[in-house]
């Protein structure tokens, strides 16, 4: 009983400690147009995590899923005329240092950060015209890593 006590006694003087974390979501969308027959559509999806370390420093680790879509229309009358279709898949990992500026409680948190970006994508292309749908074929260049870095404020 005793030796129960003890340990009880030993851990409630320890000062407790927490990580603080902080969860990201976002999600962005747009499509432009040249004309009817040509146009752009792009569109993410991101989702991050940081844990502080330090009351000002924090890691970060994120994954964005990327999309991108390109259709272009040859000009004239002619019924070979084709439309070609690029699309793009993005998958993006993450890892980077964040330094804030102010105190957790501030309103207006400035921030910079820098880290690592781990890269993998692929290209879809088909050409497709009003009496013809040709195969389409890929374009797969090999992952890679890339520099990640940013400054922003946080609300």
């Amino acid at each position: 009983m005793k030796t129960i006590l003890f340990v009880l006694l030993l851990f409630s003087a320890q000062s407790a400690k927490a990580i603080y974390t902080e969860l990201g979501l976002s999600y962005n969308y747009k499509k432009s147009f040249f004309d009817k027959n040509n146009n752009t559509e792009m569109q993410s999806g991101t989702f991050s995590l940081s844990f502080y370390l330090w009351d000002h420093i924090a890691i970060e680790t994120s994954y964005t899923n990327g999309l991108y879509v390109k259709k272009e229309r040859q000009s004239g009358t002619d019924p070979n005329i084709f439309t070609r279709t690029t699309t793009q898949y993005s998958d993006i990992y993450g890892c980077d240092l964040i330094y804030v500026f102010a105190d957790k409680k501030d309103k207006w948190q400035p921030f910079i950060k820098g880290g690592a970006a781990y890269i993998k994508k692929r290209q879809v292309v088909q050409d497709i015209s009003d009496t013809t749908s040709n195969p389409s074929w890929e374009i797969k260049p090999d992952p890679g890593m890339a520099p990640s870095y940013g400054i922003g404020l946080k609300y």
